[in-house]
């Protein structure tokens, strides 16, 4: 017969609490996530972990590290109208902040993406395509909120990612699109599953659908479009990361556009 004192039952019985309060929090935690957070998680979101540092810097990168540490000037090209004493790229270039945990400002790889790739799953959570009826319904939303339509079809920002702004719980929701799209946050704390990633605002589907297209955006020097040889309409902007990348990986399936 083995005897345990008062004192140790008192332990093991405190010990058994800590345990389950922390089970209970987890699990309250993952009941308030939305489904799509864990599927981000499993899929790409290790891709979206090595893009924040990735080794490869492209020209426009080193642009915009001008705004390195400035979120507002970084990700707002129009922010940057009222500054002097920039040279005309450092004012123009499309730029973003790398993401949670990073103030660094790298260009924006989503920019003349046009190479069919434009989608969640393949920009790591980055970049959606809009075009037709979509394209519509997103410009008369952001008229009607007084914000800049977007001038036409082609891959753009994920609207629901805020990198550089910290922790805007409160902003996500916001940014959704009725009839579009719905943003929604994926909290880390009492998450054992996110906690620490810094994953916040996602859309609530992991995947997207995108098509290739001409690069015919005013001000893209010709020497620097590069088109597929299999499909000539798919086209990207080898100045920006994602194209840089791709191009890259598959060389011999690429040629300039002129």
């Amino acid at each position: 017969m083995y005897l345990i004192s008062l004192a140790t039952v008192a332990v093991i019985l405190v010990a058994g609490s800590i345990t389950t309060l922390i089970t209970t929090v987890g699990e309250i935690a993952q009941k308030q996530q939305h489904p799509v957070c864990y599927t981000i998680v499993d899929t790409w979101w290790g891709t979206r972990e090595s893009q924040k540092t990735r080794a490869d810097i492209t020209v426009t990168d080193t642009t915009c590290q001008t705004w390195s540490g400035q979120p507002t000037n970084c990700n707002n090209v129009a922010a940057r109208a009222v500054l002097s004493g920039y040279t005309p790229e450092q004012l123009s270039t499309p730029c973003t902040t790398v993401g949670a945990h990073d103030t660094r400002c790298v260009s924006n790889p989503c920019n003349s993406f046009n190479a069919g790739q434009c989608t969640l799953q393949e920009t790591a959570g980055q970049c959606v395509w809009f075009e037709g009826d979509a394209l519509k319904d997103y410009n008369a939303f952001l008229v009607a909120n007084n914000e800049t339509p977007l001038a036409t079809h082609g891959c753009f920002r994920n609207r629901c990612n805020l990198p550089g702004l910290g922790k805007q719980k409160s902003m996500c929701a916001s940014r959704s699109v009725p009839g579009l799209f719905t943003c929604t946050w994926c909290t880390g704390a009492g998450d054992p599953k996110l906690d620490g990633l810094g994953m916040g605002c996602q859309m609530t589907v992991p995947r997207t659908t995108a098509i290739c297209a001409p690069v015919n955006s005013r001000g893209v020097p010709k020497q620097s479009i590069m088109m597929r040889i299999s499909n000539n309409r798919c086209q990207c902007d080898n100045r920006f990361p994602f194209c840089a990348a791709l191009v890259d990986q598959e060389r011999s399936s690429w040629k300039p556009r002129y």
